[in-house]
């Protein structure tokens, strides 16, 4: 039983880290300031003040988002509040904000 229940947990805690939702921003202010996770595999990135649609899948522990004129970007999730940049062009820490929704 103890066993059955250890296996239920470990999947749990990996089902938790393999997933992303809500508002991430930049903590350094690059030029990536925030993305935003809007459905299953759809995303807006914000840069210079301006939102880009662009689509993401998840494996192995990273996000990898590919946008429309080629800026493809990976992040690497440390846990369900964090997103950490993975790449040349952002190696910034992203944390999730609070949506109005869940301050109520």
């Amino acid at each position: 039983m103890k066993r059955i229940l250890v296996i239920l947990l470990a999947i749990v805690l990996f089902a938790s880290c393999s997933r992303v939702s809500g508002t991430y921003v930049n903590e350094s202010g690059g030029l990536y300031e925030q993305i935003e996770f809007v459905g299953n595999n759809s995303c807006n990135i914000t840069t210079l003040g301006m939102k880009f649609p662009a689509t993401y899948r998840i494996d192995n522990g990273y996000v990898y988002v590919h946008t429309h004129d080629g800026a493809d970007m990976l992040f690497k999730i440390q846990d369900s509040n964090t997103l950490v940049g993975d790449s040349f062009f952002n190696e910034s820490t992203y944390k999730k904000i609070n949506s109005p929704s869940s301050t109520k």
